[in-house]
């Protein structure tokens, strides 16, 4: 069980210990005060529809909350998505510098123009 407030992108949730450890007629969420009133308890057995992503070299696909894809900065569809084994192949290959290698290069050729 759980309680909710408002839809979509601005709703949130709360545990039952959470709800009920609020004082007072209102929960405080991120500087915002929202009115108890307002939430709905509900119970966590719905069917929620899970987004997927596919990989654009293996064709693979996965949920796009496990592949830490963000659908909504996927420019209209158009993002490229590398799944992780592809990512590590990529590496071990030499195809793909590790992202910690490539910020230590710019870093060092920023230092080498001063």
């Amino acid at each position: 069980m759980y309680y909710t407030i408002g839809a979509g992108e601005t709703r949130r949730c709360f545990c039952i210990p959470c709800y009920n450890d609020a004082r007072g007629d209102t929960i405080v969420v991120g500087g915002a005060t929202l009115p108890k009133a307002r939430a709905e308890k509900k119970k966590n057995d719905e069917e929620i529809e899970e987004w997927w992503v596919q990989c654009d070299k293996c064709e693979a696909w996965q949920h796009q909350i496990c592949a830490l894809f963000n659908g909504r900065r996927n420019g209209g569809g158009q993002a490229e998505y590398t799944c992780p084994n592809c990512y590590m192949a990529e590496e071990e290959s030499g195809e793909r510098v590790p992202l910690h290698r490539v910020l230590f290069l710019e870093q060092r050729i920023c230092l080498e123009q001063i």
